[in-house]
């Protein structure tokens, strides 16, 4: 690379240290890498993302050079340094899903600093793409059902090979289980720490009820001594993204610049798990979405669509519109035609059991602020009164009265 393009690099990239790391890979390579002719950057929520242009050295077989936009992700020192070796491991086991996957080029990059460099395959070849938490009505709704399609049934198909033995099932009980959810997070002490707040006490007058019954308290399942605690969960495994929110869903756009829903990507596959509760990534990315329209409900249907949450089963409340309201059905049809091959209906109780444990963690957001958070903690107590009202063991190989929906 020549010194006034080496400098042109290093100006864009802003950090000698990366820079030279990166000029350093190309050269070992026999390629070089420059700034693209129209720079992007991204900024996650815990990295930078800057483009660059890799092109490939010359071979035999590749008489021309090929020049490739490659992302370039800044992993901090304090994040957690898996992220490249997890972001392979899911792409090695996604079978046909890796569409859905951001690639991974090649490995990553180690600076003496202690940073990562990672590199990511540019999503839509570099095209316009939006977040699924940028998209509004029908758009938001179509894009979540692509995904939580494509997510339970294709990432988790009823035909591949990790399911000639039959649907993955796990065993353990309700207070590990939920505690699983929290740990996979980092969450549980601060659970255990925050959540506490939003419990009803002799001086507040909001009471812990619906229909004007009390509520269970959800952190009793923490307790050994609670008679939740040792219930017997019996769930479905399999591949889990672990932080599926809707800045992580990128939605290609046409030409036109329409949503192309089906062909969306995946990012951000730090937390990903090869054999995690099945409900987990669907149900985050529900509970993560509805937050955003809370704000816009009345107190009546705020509190109908946490009712609704918990028991899809029992149809939509008639006050109830727009996309917030179809997200628990979506959940529900989709996890049931992925239990159906085998007729075995324990997805619904499953999703209950995650939607509990995520409600607990978005306590913790601060950036929820106190009605929002409290409002999660009601339907985590909700979630858990559902349960203690079907009194019968949670899994998927216990046939309810009669198979909702």
């Amino acid at each position: 690379m020549s010194g006034n393009i080496g400098k042109q690099f290093a100006d864009y990239v802003g950090d000698t240290a990366i820079s030279d790391a990166l000029v350093r890979w190309a050269t070992a390579l026999d390629g070089t890498i420059s700034s693209p002719s129209r720079p992007h950057r991204a900024r996650g929520t815990t990295a930078e993302l800057f483009e660059v242009a890799y092109t490939e050295a010359v071979t035999p077989y590749r008489p021309r050079p090929l020049t490739r936009k490659l992302f370039v992700k800044v992993l901090p020192v304090d994040l957690d340094s898996r992220e490249p070796d997890r972001h392979r491991a899911a792409l090695r086991n996604a079978g046909e899903f890796r569409r859905h996957l951001a690639g991974q080029p090649f490995r990553a990059l180690h600076l003496r600093d202690g940073r990562q460099l990672m590199f990511q395959e540019l999503v839509n070849g570099g095209g316009k793409v939006r977040t699924l938490d940028e998209l509004r009505g029908d758009d938001l709704v179509h894009a979540y059902r692509a995904v939580v399609r494509a997510v339970v049934q294709r990432w988790n198909a009823a035909g591949s090979p990790r399911r000639k033995s039959g649907q993955p099932v796990e065993e353990t009980n309700l207070g590990a289980y939920v505690t699983g959810e929290m740990k996979a997070v980092d969450a549980l002490t601060e659970v255990l720490t925050v959540a506490g707040r939003f419990r009803p006490t002799a001086n507040d007058p909001r009471r812990l009820a619906a229909d004007g019954r009390p509520l269970p308290d959800p952190l009793r399942l923490f307790d050994p001594t609670s008679r939740h605690h040792a219930q017997p969960v019996s769930y479905c495994a399999g591949h889990s993204h672990g932080d599926l929110h809707g800045r992580n869903v990128l939605v290609p756009c046409s030409p036109t610049g329409g949503s192309l829903p089906d062909d969306f990507t995946l990012v951000d596959l730090s937390a990903y798990r090869s054999r995690a509760p099945l409900a987990r990534d669907p149900v985050f990315l529900m509970l993560s979405t509805v937050l955003r329209f809370l704000p816009q409900l009345t107190g009546s249907d705020a509190d109908a669509l946490a009712g609704y949450l918990v028991r899809p089963e029992r149809g939509r409340p008639p006050t109830l519109r727009g996309p917030a309201a179809g997200f628990a059905q979506i959940i529900h049809e989709e996890g049931l035609a992925y239990s159906r091959p085998d007729r075995t209906p324990g997805w619904w109780m499953q999703a209950r059991l995650s939607l509990l444990s995520q409600s607990l963690v978005c306590t913790t957001y601060d950036n929820l602020g106190p009605d929002r958070r409290r409002w999660c903690f009601r339907l985590a107590a909700l979630a858990l009164a559902a349960i203690e009202e079907d009194d019968r063991p949670v899994g998927p190989n216990r046939r309810p009265t009669s198979l909702p929906g």
